[in-house]
């Protein structure tokens, strides 16, 4: 009795239609949601930070800080193109990172580094939106995005790995 009943009526009912259009709206707006309001607005500035701890903060046209503590530590060489600014990630000098902001594009992206071979944390893309994030795990080092919400006292987003000696991998916020 069913079977004639489903070959009467067909594959779809037009509620089973319904219910696919509204499904297939919902994931189209989730879809351009995620695409133009996830990125985040112009980063306000940047700070760099070791093992959790800001060691350097540029803001885009005030110019940049280097934590009081830190100032053995890092380098900052202000040229016609930009900042370069290299952060040694120990006390001997040498593990370091040398990142390199552009004022005029509002952006900062990591230049070189001595990290491992494959240096993965040069080939991130540049820091330009509030969301933006550059993370070197083997030197515990972090280029994040500042925005002007935050005062530029405060990271917008970022999220580290850090690994013990064991080979543990703890993640942060």
């Amino acid at each position: 009795m069913s079977e004639k009943r489903n070959r009467k009526r067909g594959f779809f009912a037009i509620g089973d239609l319904a219910v696919y259009a509204v499904l297939a709206l919902i994931v189209v707006a989730l879809f351009l949601a995620a695409a133009f309001l996830g990125k985040g607005g112009k980063a306000k500035g940047i700070a760099i930070e070791l093992d959790g701890v800001s060691v350097y903060t540029y803001e885009f046209g005030g110019g940049g800080k280097v934590a009081a503590e830190f100032t053995d530590r890092v380098l900052e060489e202000i040229s016609e193109t930009g900042v370069t600014v290299t952060v040694y990630a120990d006390a001997a000098k040498k593990e370091y990172n040398v990142i390199f902001i552009d004022p005029a594009a509002g952006t900062a992206r990591m230049k070189d580094a001595n990290c491992s071979f494959h240096k993965d944390c040069v080939a991130m893309a540049a820091v330009s939106s509030e969301r933006g994030l550059i993370v070197c795990v083997p030197h515990k080092c972090r280029v994040v995005a500042l925005s002007e919400k935050n005062g530029y006292d405060r990271i917008e987003f970022g999220i580290i790995r850090r690994v013990d000696k064991y080979n543990r991998v703890w993640i942060t916020a």
